[in-house]
């Protein structure tokens, strides 16, 4: 229950007012709020930043500069660990140029061969978890970075209070978190035109920079997963479909989900790989109109499994719908590569507008709704042609290919572009 947690972290920060973990956390879950507002979200970001401790500068390593030609570029994370973040990581560590670029991986996991996969992917590999913010402020300082990323943001297990001390010449936020920091050190947000519009700088601390087409790209999936035809004509039923993690589904995801499930013969298939309980599955169900019950319209699906697999489960599924305030983003590529659609909303920030980013690189704009009164009209439309999304179905993968999507080579070449404007530096 996202809101009791919430409400029993505000109640902690408020008798534990140094509590950084407990912080973060208070300000991560208030993205998933049905209600959510960005001007007060970055208030909180702003009592947060007040709490962070600054090291007396005796302490510290001076910032050292980078006197090779090569960008260094070090990243910061507890995921590496075959988080949703990979493929899109892999986008870049892949693909960058390495005559002109330095890639160091910054590991806050414990090391095993899970954290470490993707340490070939990097020109230096570092496992950093046992050291306490003022040593691993000094670690990182010693390796002249021009630019930090952090992947991580307010989830768990970041390490905010470092950056708070500048452990590189340039700090960037990208990837991990689709928010702002609020932290006046971390320079710049990664984002595009379509998540962060013109008008809306002030409601982030950080600068925004707008990347080419969309902020992340997917490196795929396996090309010879079988896409099978609609599974209405199959089921003589619609099947609505959300792989997307139960926090994201809101109270008012719920209710506009019931009213398109109460207007039409269709069913919803819920999955998801982590909080997938039997516990969370009730806690979900009751939200549900209590004749969804009895009449088997919500469908739980088990959440670990084999990648294979569980790509394989979209094929379940008539048409993908995004959770929202909080939109889904590696469950939506995984959709589409499955070709299985996804019906979006139009939000009112970074982590709200991920949905409508996507699509509109999809080239699919009339699965972006509105508002929601026309999401609940698309999808019943959907429904009531299924010719025409098993036609997409057929197409969608090949079609998506050839988009930002999943153009990692072409999409890399616009990170390093990106790099060398935050960095100032010319390669």
């Amino acid at each position: 229950d996202i809101e009791k947690s919430f409400n029993n972290l505000k109640i902690k920060i408020k008798n534990e007012p140094h509590n950084l973990k407990a912080w973060s956390a208070f300000i991560f879950s208030y993205n998933y709020f049905s209600d959510f507002n960005q001007k007060k979200y970055l208030y909180y970001t702003k009592q947060f930043y007040k709490k962070l401790k600054e090291f007396d500068s005796k302490q510290l390593v001076p910032l050292k500069t980078n006197v090779s030609k090569k960008i260094k570029i070090g990243f910061l994370t507890p995921h590496f660990t075959g988080n949703s973040i990979d493929p899109f990581l892999l986008s870049v560590v892949k693909n960058i140029d390495r005559e002109n670029f330095e890639t160091f991986g910054f590991n806050l996991n414990i090391s095993n061969d899970q954290s470490d996969h993707l340490k070939p992917f990097f020109d230096e590999w570092h496992h950093v978890n046992k050291y306490n913010d003022l040593e691993l402020t000094n670690y990182i300082r010693e390796k002249s970075l021009d630019i930090l990323i952090d992947l991580v943001g307010h989830g768990p297990g970041n390490r905010l209070n470092v950056l708070k001390q500048r452990v590189a010449k340039k700090q960037v936020s990208w990837l991990g978190y689709c928010n702002s920091t609020g932290l006046s050190e971390i320079d710049y947000i990664i984002s595009d035109k379509y998540l962060i519009y013109e008008n809306e700088d002030s409601q982030y601390s950080e600068k925004i920079f707008k990347i080419k087409s969309i902020w992340n790209s997917h490196i795929g999936h396996n090309t010879s997963l079988t896409i099978n035809d609609l599974p209405y004509f199959k089921n003589n039923y619609f099947t609505f479909g959300s792989f997307n993690n139960f926090k994201k589904i809101s109270e008012k995801t719920i209710n506009i989900w019931s009213k398109i499930l109460d207007n039409s013969n269709s069913k919803l298939i819920l999955k998801s790989s982590i909080g997938n309980s039997s516990e969370a599955r009730q806690f979900i169900l009751k939200k549900f109109p209590k004749k969804f019950h009895s009449e088997n319209k919500i469908i739980f699906m088990e959440g670990q499994m084999d990648k294979n697999e569980h790509l394989k489960k979209y094929n379940l599924v008539d048409l993908s719908l995004d959770t929202f305030p909080y939109n889904g983003v590696t469950t939506s590529f995984e959709s589409i590569w499955m070709g299985v659609p996804i019906l979006t909303i139009k939000g009112n920030n970074f982590i709200s507008r991920c949905g409508e980013s996507i699509i509109n690189n999809l080239g699919l704009n009339e699965f972006i709704s509105k508002n929601e009164e026309e999401y609940i009209l698309k999808a019943i439309d959907f429904n009531k042609n299924p010719e025409k999304l098993n036609i997409l179905r057929k197409n969608l993968r090949s079609m998506a290919i050839k988009t930002p999507l999943f153009q990692s080579k072409e999409y890399c070449k616009n990170f390093e572009k990106a790099i060398n404007y935050i960095s100032e530096k010319i390669v």
